[in-house]
């Protein structure tokens, strides 16, 4: 075993410095799958009985938060 520090980004999760912490990442992430809920809640709208749509408002509606979370890390990160 090598006897080289453990850098700082692993000793905490939370750190700045984190290796997995990449904004652009996670905020194509957001985009990508709010876009996809979008994308199925909207006709879900048309196909389900009437009853069924606050099920439908919640799937549009974090769909619409993950988009924006995800413009607003990608922009953060430029």
């Amino acid at each position: 075993m090598s006897r080289s520090k453990v850098p700082p980004s692993v000793k905490s999760p939370f750190s700045l410095e984190a290796d997995y912490a990449d904004p652009q990442l996670y905020g194509w992430a957001g985009i990508l799958f709010g876009a996809l809920a979008l994308v199925v809640g909207v006709p879900m709208l048309f196909m389900l009985p009437a009853t069924l749509y606050g099920g439908v408002a919640v799937i549009l509606s974090l769909g619409a938060v993950l988009v924006l979370a995800g413009v607003w890390m990608v922009r953060r990160e430029e």
